[in-house]
């Protein structure tokens, strides 16, 4: 399914278009509910692409993988970012994460994107009915993703820390 507001498209992310990027960075695809073919840049889709194999080994033809999205500009026919959900369902929460293309950021598509996933988690069809709380987490130094969690609705819960990111805040929104 198809989400949208103004310009920003969020299109499921299917297995054509993993293999094609893993194949190469720069290339077109016709994408369910976008009238012009996308174009797809060296960027995209940032640090979502190790998972990639992983899911290419797990999806053929047009199939999608479960709760991702591209995130594409119709004005311009561009694949701007992605989004979607990380890991598994555990204890009624689901955590997101979304990036944009560096040279796309500061445009309002990560809280539009955000706002679109996360109405469609609450709609239910992607996760189950017992899921009563969205989280995220942002690197510490990162204030304009913060801005983007905050103007969704989501609350700083706490922190957090891994090894590739150093050290993080936790967010949630609860339903």
């Amino acid at each position: 399914m198809t989400l949208s507001a103004g310009q920003v498209k969020l299109v499921p992310l299917i297995a054509t278009v993993i293999q094609r990027r893993l194949e190469r960075a720069d290339f077109t695809a016709t994408l369910l509910g976008v009238k012009e073919p996308v174009r797809f840049g060296d960027e995209w889709p940032g640090d979502l692409l190790p998972i990639f194999p992983v899911f290419a080994s797990a999806l053929s033809g047009n199939e999608a993988a479960l709760g991702q999205y591209i995130v594409v500009d119709t004005d311009r026919s561009l694949a701007v970012g992605a989004t979607g959900i990380l890991g598994q369902v555990e204890h009624g929460s689901v955590e997101i994460g979304y990036g944009i293309n560096a040279s796309e950021r500061g445009r309002g598509f990560a809280g539009t994107a955000v706002r679109l996933l996360v109405a469609r988690l609450w709609d239910r069809k992607v996760v189950p009915a017992d899921v009563t709380e969205i989280t995220a987490k942002t690197a510490v130094d990162n204030r304009a993703s913060e801005r983007v969690l905050e103007k969704n609705g989501f609350v700083r819960t706490g922190t957090d820390h891994s090894d590739e990111d150093g050290d993080l805040i936790t967010w949630a929104i609860r339903r």
